[in-house]
């Protein structure tokens, strides 16, 4: 059987069903304001929440940061966290549907006639540019952002599988990732079975087995499915004030703002789900 391939581009069009905005008739100008460039910063863009209310204290809160910028976080924790974080679902689907935007208004433009003035049609020409650079900037993002999760999806699909049949990390994965996981799994399965576990006695076959106590219960050594460290040492920043945390062999660390601290990932796995730290 071919091994199964995961085709990032084709994620990113699976990942919404958006229909992009019919583009203008041809020879007609949209109505964007002449003295602004054809489309803002994609950091610009604010975000589809319209929240600015504390739920907490009823006064004003700080707008969210741009989708783009909420994607970086999301990039940078990936890569560096040891385990699958949560899907940003929301994050994302808004961001693609300001590129489709973006996309779509870009090419209405690029296929208006030439304008008679070389210098406004090199102006154009220029804004145009600076707008595409700006989509590749965020479509190459979320190709490296999917293919950091895809890095630890193939590492630990196993894990991800028997988490899921117990009913846990229901939001960790995207339908998509979720179906290429149980398709990789089973491939991986049936490999091993077919060319080295058959050849094993019966109770030397299975891949998920684990090393029991004198009671009987899992003793948590020995486990043939792969775990994510969650003892691995990262580096973090502190995004807010977090008062002081207790580590795991009693001492406590003063979480300041803007603070970077040395930790045990699990010590602040709980933060960093709150993104109330960055891990850097």
């Amino acid at each position: 059987m071919p091994p199964t391939r995961y085709d990032i581009d084709q994620d990113i069009d699976d990942l919404h069903d958006l229909t992009p905005p019919r583009p203008p008739p041809r020879g007609a100008r949209p109505s964007v304001p002449p003295a602004v460039a054809l489309l803002p910063d994609l950091d610009a863009l604010p975000s589809s929440s319209t929240d600015r209310t504390s739920k907490r204290t009823g006064a004003p809160s700080t707008p969210p940061p741009p989708p783009l910028a909420q994607l970086t976080t999301h990039w940078i924790n990936q890569r560096t966290s040891p385990e699958l974080l949560p899907y940003p679902t929301a994050c994302i689907a808004t961001l693609l549907s300001q590129m489709d935007q973006q996309q779509s208004i870009l090419d209405s433009l690029s296929s208006l006639p030439p304008s008679d003035d070389a210098q406004e049609m090199e102006d154009e020409h220029l804004r145009l540019q600076c707008v595409l650079l700006d989509l590749e900037r965020a479509r190459w993002l979320l190709r490296s952002y999917l293919r950091a999760r895809l890095a630890l999806i193939e590492k630990y699909a196993p894990f991800l599988v028997r988490e899921r049949q117990r009913g846990e990390g229901r939001g960790r994965l995207s339908n998509v990732e979720w179906e290429f996981c149980t398709r990789y799994n089973d491939l991986r399965t049936s490999h091993l079975q077919h060319t080295v576990l058959q050849f094993l006695p019966e109770q030397m076959r299975g891949m998920d087995d684990q090393a029991l106590n004198s009671s009987g219960a899992d003793s948590g050594k020995g486990d043939m499915v792969e775990q994510p460290d969650l003892d691995s040492p990262v580096f973090v920043r502190c995004r807010e004030e977090c008062g002081n945390l207790l580590l795991p062999d009693g001492e406590t660390a003063n979480l300041s703002k803007d603070s970077v601290h040395f930790l045990r990932y699990r010590s602040v796995r709980h933060l960093v789900a709150q993104n109330l730290v960055q891990l850097i």
